[in-house]
């Protein structure tokens, strides 16, 4: 059959001399560079959809695990060495990493996660999620068909509510643990982690409003360094008295 009269063959290529190399379609053809199994993250390029990673570490430095950083990498199956100091990990960041099961690795310093950043991943569970997060975006670790467990917790209120979306293994290991949803078996975890943190904070604040030398101020400090999750808590708390 032959092509529609509409379409017309594109043009020849301009010829070029053997010498002028400059000019010649494989000259201006970009080269690829080899992705090996372990690679450097330096925020300046995404890895989506590279067959060959298996691992990476971070690039001192870097604050952001870029959006699609490791999109669809399907043979990743670590978060290598990331290294404190990393705050964000953006959208879809490591969404289809199939063989991804563990959060072991995270940083302290993490606060934020992205839209999708661990959806369709093959994790298991939330261990490893640090505490340290105070924001986790819509669908983040939607479609996680392996998820059952939630781990130590998150803090209340900073989760999106559909960050679990299509999780269905986790809801159903929700609902036999007593709780309407995954989210509120999450913050079931985090207070009873932090109850008796909780405890030790207040007790504190009583002594500080007690002493009048104010010997209770330092005992306050030394407890809200010891409990950062309720640090900012603990400073609100104390100026309203």
């Amino acid at each position: 059959m032959s092509a529609p009269s509409s379409f017309s063959s594109p043009p020849p290529p301009p010829s070029s001399s053997p010498s002028d190399s400059s000019s010649s379609p494989a000259a201006k053809r970009p080269r690829t560079e080899p992705v090996s199994s372990i690679v450097v993250y330096d925020g300046s390029r995404t890895f989506t959809h590279a067959k060959k990673v298996t691992g990476f570490t971070v690039a001192a430095g870097v604050t952001t695990i870029g959006r699609d950083a490791f999109n669809a990498c399907r043979k990743l199956a670590s978060l290598g060495l990331m290294r404190k100091g990393v705050t964000v990990i953006s959208h879809w960041a490591f969404c289809g990493c199939r063989r991804l099961t563990s959060l072991q690795g995270l940083p302290k310093s993490l606060t934020t996660i992205g839209h999708a950043a661990f959806a369709s991943t093959g994790l298991t569970s939330l261990d490893g999620l640090p505490s340290t997060v105070s924001a986790i975006g819509d669908c983040a670790f939607a479609s996680c068909t392996a998820l059952t467990s939630i781990g130590p917790g998150f803090s209340p209120d900073c989760v999106h509510p559909d960050a679990f979306y299509n999780c269905h293994a986790l809801l159903a290991a929700a609902q036999a643990k007593g709780f309407a949803t995954a989210i509120e078996w999450g913050k079931h975890h985090w207070l009873a982690v932090n109850r008796s943190c909780r405890f030790a904070v207040l007790s504190a604040v009583r002594q500080d409003r007690r002493d009048e030398d104010g010997e209770g101020s330092p005992l306050l400090k030394r407890f809200a360094l010891l409990c950062d999750d309720l640090a900012r808590e603990v400073v609100e708390f104390v100026g309203a008295c």
